[in-house]
C-alpha cells in the first residue's frame, strides 16, 4: 500500500463497514484465504463498472483524475530517487490520495461490474499490488473495517514519529 501505508505502520481499525465509500482504505479477510487479513483501497462499488488501462483507472467510463506529485517515492534519498518511481496524485469522489507508479504496468484490465454485495479495491503501489486484478471482488461480508490513521509507525522509511496519527488517505 506504499506510499500510503509503508512497512511498519500500524493502524487504527473502525469495525463498521455499512458506509464504506470509493476511496476507502479497507481493512478484510482476503477471499482466497480467508484466515489472512488484506489492507487495499476500495476502488468501486457494487453496480459500478471498473477498468484498468495504461496507469489509468476507470470507474463508470470516466477516468480518476491523476496528477504529477512533487513527492518522492518511498525509499527514495534526495540524492538517490528509486529508479523507475513516481508518485502521482488521484481523485475518487473528490477524495485525493496518491498512488506509485513503479516498473511496468502489466495490470491492464477489461471494463467488469462490480455484483451486488462487493467491491472493487487496488494497492496503492498500483504496478506491484495483488488486488481485484487478480483475485476478483471482495464479498462485503469479508470487510473488516476501515482504517482512519496510522497509530504507530517503525518504518525504515522516513521519520517514524511524523506519521504517527497521519490519516491514510
Amino acid at each position: 500500500m506504499a506510499p500510503t501505508l509503508l512497512v511498519g505502520d500500524h493502524i487504527m481499525v473502525r469495525k463498521k463497514v455499512g458506509d464504506t465509500r470509493r476511496g476507502d482504505i479497507v481493512v478484510f479477510r482476503y477471499p482466497p484465504e480467508p484466515s489472512i487479513n488484506y489492507v487495499k483501497r476500495v476502488i468501486a462499488l457494487a453496480g459500478d463498472t471498473i477498468e484498468v488501462r495504461t496507469n489509468a483507472v476507470f470507474v463508470n467510463g470516466i477516468a480518476l483524475p491523476q496528477s504529477p506529485s512533487a513527492e518522492a517515492c518511498p525509499g527514495s534519498k534526495a540524492s538517490l530517487p528509486v529508479e523507475g518511481c513516481r508518485l502521482v496524485h488521484e481523485q475518487s469522489d473528490g477524495r485525493a490520495h496518491d498512488v506509485m507508479l513503479e516498473g511496468p504496468f502489466n495490470s491492464d484490465m477489461a471494463t467488469v461490474k462490480v455484483p451486488p454485495g462487493n467491491v472493487f479495491v487496488l494497492g496503492d503501489n498500483r504496478n506491484n499490488s495483488k488486488d481485484s486484478r487478480v483475485w476478483g471482488f471482495v464479498p462485503a461480508e469479508n470487510l473488516i473495517g476501515t482504517a482512519p490513521f496510522i497509530y504507530l509507525s517503525l518504518s525504515p522509511d522516513g521519520a517514524p514519529w511524523d506519521r504517527i496519527g497521519r490519516r491514510p488517505r
